[in-house]
């Protein structure tokens, strides 16, 4: 430590408050605000009051992959500052409640209570959808439970830190050999625990969850009488559960003893420190049953089998036993006559004896609810047991009318406490004009009836309203149950028709709890405290400039960009940690699309980064553009230049798994991954040296009418030289229209730029685009659309003194191989189709003089022999040659055997192309011309006795063009080329950074910042048959820089600098900037500038 404090102090950090500080760290995610505590004694006090008051956090997450979904929840309750004191989590039947438990207890730590439920619905705010959400599950069986609907799949959890309470898990026991249960041990070690912690004898609230095998209500009536009205009591009496303590031993009696029950117990800590609130537990429910029919008395009750009793009985002050049956014929003869169904009930009022706080023995009254299942003629049969003779009780019934006012009621309810709450913080707090009453909220849990929901109301988040419409910014979490515990003082649990007198329930039926965690000032703060006056932080001149920037460059993009603002000094600390090019790449397969878009921006904007530009491709059928790059441009800024483009595929690395994928839109929809088929990859750029721009390519809307490709390329050149003093970019990424001709185009691009310009990108897409520039983001209702769009890299002329150098680096893995002669094209006609424009053609080869129709040509090349595999070893060579439906086999020149094969049709057949050679005129405006020699690909269509058909136009008489066709082996081969260029390149960096360290160890390395891949449709897994192929020369050389890829329809590549090994001289003077079954590769790589003597 004492060497860390010895480098070079901060001095303007002793003009630092305490409050600006505050603001900062407040903004930080629990993790990073954890370690900024453990700076200093100072530190740790600003940390230590940022979370001087409770806090509750929560997040719902319905993402099919519990890994993912665990992962989604655990970054929202921890994005803001937090401590966790305990965690509640209930999950879906579909995920496995041990890896659940398991995976929420490696993040949040495993000396904390933890409890994990099933339960049967949700109830929470999506951690990234922002929405509320009531999401209830159908009961799954089997042992197959992964074939179940992966839509039936989510977890809710709560997070809590409540200072001031000791919060304990307690269990209830029952050993494994007997059937004795623990429950007198179970209330009084609820009772001895508080004992130990807090000078109160029994704990403020307790959070319960009952074994779904056992029946709570005798254990919530034992507990409702050992303890105080005031002590509130909530949970679900009817769970699968699983939790962890910060006692091991506790831990390791899973292995003993079942669990018949849980208990969260929330005691006070007599060691509160002083001037901390009260937390205080308030509940209220929504009944959902009506009570209807004369008071009827148990005369017998006699066990029916192990889970139900038949009950004779008679009503009250009469002595004839009741002919039950004929009661429930008519019962449900009157429910088909309203047209209802409703579950059937009875309420049973059973004598108890309650402890007063005095110890005293006073006599009460419980209700139990027991649902009926049947009858005989003088019988009930309900479930359950626990009726005795003589006890009385009333017919219940569902009814969503009666839940429906219910909920109104407990809406009010909590409308007069918010009221009181905010009545209260008026007369304590009237010097605070900007103190907000849902400040006093904490948060909330909801229990509710897993009947009731949508289906019950016919109308949605009816449960919730009463919570959710009072405290809206509240942190709220639930679930839907069977069998919603609920217990509390009278004054908050009764109905509008209940009076003091009326049995107290604890577990009820159909019934919505609602426990609202409030915080309540000291008393001793109805007195106004005088202000304390601010202090400056002179402490801050101790702390070195690296331990600060430690703390800095952990946050993410926008708490960063508010530490740059706080003064000059924070704001010079940022620059050096943003002192050099970045780049921030994320990939999600999530189906949900907006899910999805939320995961990559929040992936791309954890580390701190400036976006100087952004590319978002897109894989799905229907996508809303418009949509994502609207999104886009609220969260990385509007000034931020942005293209959203509709993509084949897309490969980079995932952002949940952090493996790479490549995945094919056609594959994709194929494997059934997916029922949407939605994927995203996003790029964000930070150039420190270059300034970045989006220029379109209009075109007129009317027909006929060429795109303005001379304004396009004067636009870049006068960009290009307004920002840097140079006409030609650094680089340029293009995405073409797919209705669109690009050759003409590259053509002139090609002529325009410098040969060091690099341009790569997609020639065929759909896109939308947004440029820092407004007056280019007018083409929706004007007279042109954008026939491609070009994101252009110039050099900066005004960057900062001691920036680096930021290069282009592009190389390129063909796909197609060479097969036939040479031919000249003899006669040239172009026709239109509602597919696009072709031509037809005739041809001699060169050297001849017969003209050739395309039927004859396409017969020629079909004969043509092709080398399928060649082998050599010093004077022996293995050659393979395959023509037409025979295989040739070649031993050092020597025809071995002839294999005829009966099934070439079964032999997937390469797609076929010409390679034309153009000679042609290229000139920009007015300037002079010059003449160039292009390659360009037209896809062979077909042909006939007369002509052969080529996809496109622009072919002229005259040109020369040989036929090409797709080659895995070529293209596996240049993959490996290219690799290996990468390897020198990455050498070569590394042997002239080493020469520079031996002259000035402040020169750093040159190093890679990022790359982009764009890769044929046509390639991928099924290509070459087997995965990762076009991205294996980057993973392989640069595992850990950010690359994003994609598969598109027409690759751009022009300006390779790294240049394949066997590329000859005649091919290098032959220009091809729009390939066919290639892989562009674009490098991004750094230089620092050299140091100043």
């Amino acid at each position: 430590m004492a060497t860390q404090l010895s480098g070079k102090r901060v001095s303007g950090f002793s003009l630092v408050d305490e409050e600006t500080v505050q603001n900062i760290l407040s903004r930080l995610p629990a993790l990073t605000f954890a370690y900024a505590a453990c700076v200093n004694k100072r530190w740790y006090k600003i940390c230590s009051q940022i979370l001087k008051r409770p806090k509750l956090a929560s997040a719902l997450s319905l993402n099919p992959s519990l890994h993912d979904a665990v992962k989604e929840v655990i970054e929202q309750v921890l994005s803001e500052p937090i401590r966790p004191h305990f965690a509640i989590a209930c999950i879906s039947r579909e995920f496995n409640l041990e890896l659940a438990h398991g995976l929420i207890i490696e993040k949040l730590g495993s000396r904390i209570p933890i409890i994990t439920n099933v339960s049967s619905g949700i109830i929470g705010v999506d951690g990234i959808a922002n929405e509320l959400f009531e999401e209830k599950w159908e009961t799954t069986s089997g042992p197959n439970i992964q074939e179940s609907d992966t839509a039936e799949r989510g977890l809710v959890l709560l997070v809590g830190f409540l200072p001031g309470l000791k919060i304990g898990t307690i269990p209830l026991l029952q050993p494994r050999q007997g059937s004795n249960t623990l429950v007198d041990k179970f209330v009084m070690d609820i009772l001895h625990y508080t004992a130990a912690v807090s000078d109160c004898a029994a704990p403020a609230g307790i959070i319960m969850f009952g074994d779904k095998t056992t029946d709570m209500k005798p254990i919530v009536a034992k507990m409702d009488c050992a303890m105080p009205e005031e002590t509130v009591i909530v949970g679900d009496a009817s769970a699968d559960f699983i939790f962890r303590t910060g006692d091991d031993s506790l831990n390791q009696l899973v292995y003993t003893c079942c669990f018949q029950a849980v208990a969260l117990v929330f005691a006070r800590d007599r060691y509160k420190p002083e001037g901390l609130g009260e937390i205080q537990f308030h509940v209220t429910k929504s009944t959902g049953v009506l009570p209807f029919g004369p008071k009827l008395k148990a005369v017998c009750v006699v066990p029916n089998d192990s889970e139900s009793s038949c009950v004779f009985a008679r009503l009250e002050g009469q002595n004839g036993i009741m002919a039950a049956g004929a009661i429930l014929n008519e019962i449900k003869q009157l429910f088909r006559e309203e047209d209802t169904f409703a579950d059937l009930y009875i309420g049973v009022t059973k004598e108890t004896q309650r402890t007063s706080d005095s110890g005293i023995f006073t006599p009460g009254e419980s209700l139990d609810f027991y649902k009926v299942i049947g009858g005989g003629e003088y019988y009930f049969t309900v479930n359950g047991f626990g009726i005795r003779t003589g006890d009385s009780f009333l017919f219940y019934q569902s009814d969503s009318a009666t839940a429906s006012s219910s909920c109104d009621h407990a809406f009010n309810k909590l409308l007069a406490l918010k009221a009181e709450l905010k009545s209260k913080n008026y007369l304590r707090l009237s010097n605070l004009a900007d103190k907000d009453d849902k400040e006093e909220v904490l948060g909330g849990f909801i229990f509710s009836c897993y009947h009731r929901g949508e289906s019950f109301f016919g109308d949605t988040f009816v449960d919730s309203y009463p919570f959710c419409n009072n405290f809206p910014t509240a942190p709220v979490a639930g679930l839907f149950c069977r069998g919603e515990i609920g217990r509390g003082p009278k004054s908050l649990m009764n109905e509008e028709y209940d009076d003091e007198t009326s049995p107290r329930c604890c577990v009820h039926v159909y019934s919505t709890i609602y426990l609202p965690q409030l915080e309540n000032s000291e008393n001793t703060t109805m007195e106004e405290k005088p202000k304390e006056p601010k202090m400056t932080m002179t402490s801050f001149a101790s702390i070195n400039e690296d331990l600060v920037q430690n703390i800095i460059k952990r946050l993410p993009a926008s708490s960063f960009a508010s530490a740059a603002c706080v003064s000059k000094s924070w704001n010079q600390i940022c620059n050096q940690i943003l002192s050099k090019p970045k780049f921030a790449s994320a990939f999600s397969l999530n189906p949900n699309e907006k899910v999805a878009l939320e995961e990559v921006v929040n992936k791309v904007l954890s580390e701190p980064i400036r976006p100087h530009f952004a590319i978002a491709n897109v894989i799905g059928s229907g996508v809303d553009l418009r949509e994502k790059l609207d999104f886009l441009a609220t969260k990385l800024g509007s000034q931020t230049p942005i293209i959203v483009s509709c993509a084949s595929g897309i490969m980079g690395r995932d952002v949940v798994t952090g493996e790479h994928r490549e995945v094919m839109l056609e594959e994709y929809w194929a494997d059934g991954e997916s029922n949407s088929c939605f994927g995203i990859i996003l790029t964000v750029g930070f150039l420190p040296g270059l300034k970045v721009d989006v220029i379109p390519l209009l075109q007129p809307r009317k027909v006929h009418r060429l795109a303005l490709v001379d304004d396009f390329v004067m636009n870049i050149r006068h960009y290009a030289t307004s920002v840097s003093g140079w006409a030609s970019p650094v680089g340029i990424i293009l995405f073409g229209d797919e209705g669109a001709d690009q050759k003409p185009v590259m053509e002139k691009l090609h002529h325009a730029m410098s040969r060091d310009t690099v341009i790569v990108g997609d020639e065929r897409a759909q896109f939308l685009y947004r440029s820092g520039v407004e007056s280019r983001n007018d083409y929706g209702s004007s007279e042109y659309f954008p026939a491609a769009v070009a994101l252009v890299f110039a050099r900066d002329r005004d960057k900062p003194c001691g920036t680096g150098e930021i290069q282009f680096h592009a190389a390129l893995s063909s796909g197609v191989s060479a097969i036939g002669p040479r031919y000249k094209a003899v006669s040239v006609r172009n026709i239109g189709s509602e597919t696009g424009r072709t031509t037809l053609l005739t041809a001699r080869r060169e050297g001849e003089q017969e003209i050739q129709d395309g039927q004859r040509i396409l017969d020629d090349i079909n004969n043509e022999p092709q080398i399928m595999l060649s082998l050599t070893d010093n004077d022996l060579s293995v050659t393979l040659m395959w023509l037409e439906n025979e295989i040739e086999i070649i031993f050092s020149g020597i025809v071995l055997v002839w294999l005829r094969l009966e099934l070439v049709n079964q032999i997937g057949r390469p797609d076929l192309y010409i390679g034309v050679t153009k000679q042609r005129k290229c000139f920009v405006g007015s300037e002079k011309s010059r003449v160039m020699t292009f390659l360009v690909f037209h896809g062979v269509m077909g042909g006939d006795q007369e002509y052969l058909f080529a996809d496109g136009v622009g072919i002229r008489t005259g040109d020369y063009f040989q036929f090409y066709h797709s080659d895995p082996t070529t293209a596996l081969s240049l993959c490996n080329e290219v690799s290996k260029n990468f390897r020198k390149l990455k050498l070569d960096w590394s042997s002239r950074n080493c020469l520079q360290a031996g002259v000035s160890d402040n020169v750093c390395s040159k190093e890679l910042v990022g790359g982009f891949v764009f890769s044929c449709c046509g390639r991928g897994e099924s290509f070459f048959e087997r995965c990762n192929v076009d991205s294996s020369p980057f993973l392989d050389n640069f595992p850990g820089v950010p690359m994003a890829g994609v598969f598109c329809r027409g690759e751009i590549g022009r300006g390779f600098s790294v240049l394949n090994a066997d590329e000859g001289p005649e091919e290098r003077t032959l220009h091809c900037c729009l390939h066919v079954y290639s892989t562009a590769y674009l490098l991004v790589s750094y230089t620092p500038a050299p140091p100043e003597h």
